[in-house]
């Protein structure tokens, strides 16, 4: 994601807003029982390339500190010989 802003906007705050557009939190190490609790939830909330892009951009137009964005989400397939991969780009 890249953002044009007229006014300061802490990262955290974009990190935190992408990640809650996901099937489900993002860890970057789990313990095997709770790998189970978090593959349930996201198999729970599925969310394809698109959904995630949208609704990502959904959340950017409502802060009116930022003036321009490109939100781009590729998923590398484990079980198929393609990737996905969206993208949008939006001017206030």
């Amino acid at each position: 994601m890249a953002v044009r802003t007229n006014e300061m906007v802490w990262i955290e705050d974009l990190i935190s807003l992408i990640e809650g557009c996901g099937s489900a939190p993002v860890y970057s190490l789990l313990k095997r029982e709770d790998e189970k609790a978090v593959t349930e939830q996201a198999y729970e909330n599925p969310m394809f390339v698109e959904d995630i892009v949208r609704s990502v951009t959904e959340k950017l137009k409502q802060l009116p500190s930022i003036d321009w964005f490109c939100v781009e989400c590729e998923n590398f397939e484990s079980i198929h010989n393609h990737s996905a991969y969206a993208t949008l780009e939006f001017t206030r």
